[in-house]
């Protein structure tokens, strides 16, 4: 059975020599059973020195004791991968009850150390977007708050301070001079209507409800573009709106609204290329802009640590919805935004 096992087995003799080494041994660390037999010491080599400690504690433990015992450890193989290892052991006894070493069971537990070590990081960055959700919905609380107060709060109190002005004097009986304040008005009313429109517009546009996301991409392009007049998009648009599901059309907005709020904020860029297309199945949304670049990896470790939803948000997005998503970006060069989902 132990010659035939996928786990590496041994039987370590009283003395701390190998008696028996398993073939799976090659299979699992890389060496052959051949050098366990004559070189003993080889096992405490190949431990990752970080695990070894644990290890000789263990093996003091159960030959002090003379009892099993279990422990996990990393070994390096020849190539310089690390794989992890799940030992278990037992004390083996002859029918007189001589001691004559430990019995070792070792099991590959790599892939599952590393889908326990995948598993904990999506359960980090889960409970860092859901605290940043909360953070993010008071600062848009927030927001609102203060643009309606300084926005059409004061335009409104402006109108009652007139329509107020104009009492008095219909009062006062100068009935005469009504029209003039009454035409200074209609502004104050335009003014505040179109702050209510931007800040629904800024929630949700509507033109996404009721013309959907074709539409909907070519006025925030064009509003985009009439903000920051230094920065060009050229749009390509190889899809028909019935095409999109309803599910994506606003993740698609969502992805296009944060990646070019991004290219005004940080890009240096002068040029960006939106496309939203169909093909090989899937649709496919790219951003491509030809600004400065930046390091992935430094800037998705400082957001998932103290930033906010930019990066994250959009892979969040794509990814919840059942699709996938990916950067590339490098100082210096091009950032390429990726997001599509199967049709």
């Amino acid at each position: 059975m132990a010659d035939n096992t996928h786990d590496w087995e041994w039987w370590l003799g009283p003395e701390g020599q190998f008696v028996y080494v398993s073939p799976s041994c090659e299979l699992i660390t890389g060496h052959d059973p051949e050098e366990f037999l004559k070189d003993p010491d080889l096992i405490f080599r190949i431990i990752n020195p970080e695990d070894k400690p644990i290890f000789i504690s263990h093996q003091n433990e159960v030959d002090t004791r003379q009892t099993g015992g279990e422990v996990e450890f990393r070994i390096v193989r020849p190539n310089g991968s690390h794989r992890w290892i799940a030992h278990a052991c037992q004390p083996v006894f002859d029918d007189h009850g001589n001691f004559l070493g430990h019995r070792g069971s070792n099991r590959d537990i790599t892939e599952q150390k590393l889908a326990q070590l995948a598993l904990r990081q999506s359960e980090e960055q889960l409970r860092h977007l859901s605290s940043q959700l909360l953070s993010a919905e008071e600062k848009e609380r927030k927001r609102i708050a203060r643009e309606l107060h300084d926005g059409i709060g004061q335009t409104l109190t402006a109108i009652k301070f007139r329509v107020e002005n104009m009492l008095q004097q219909m009062d006062r009986g100068k009935a005469k001079r009504i029209p003039g304040p009454l035409e200074t008005i209609i502004p104050l009313v335009q003014q505040s209507i179109e702050e209510s429109r931007r800040i629904q517009m800024d929630l949700r546009p509507s033109i996404l409800d009721d013309l959907g996301i074709l539409a909907t991409l070519s006025w925030f392009c064009r509003e985009f573009q009439a903000t920051y007049s230094g920065i060009s998009i050229e749009k390509l648009i190889d899809i028909d709106e019935d095409e999109v599901p309803d599910s994506l059309k606003t993740v698609i907005y969502r992805i296009s609204q944060e990646a070019l709020n991004n290219v005004a904020k940080h890009s240096k860029s002068d040029l960006v290329h939106l496309a939203l297309r169909k093909s090989d199945g899937k649709i496919e949304l790219v951003i491509r802009d030809n600004g400065q670049g930046f390091d992935l990896n430094k800037t998705l470790a400082r957001e998932g640590a103290q930033r906010g939803l930019g990066l994250t948000s959009m892979r969040e997005r794509t990814e919840l919805s059942g699709g996938t998503f990916a950067i590339e970006s490098v100082p210096g060069q091009e950032t390429i935004i990726r997001a599509s989902w199967a049709i």
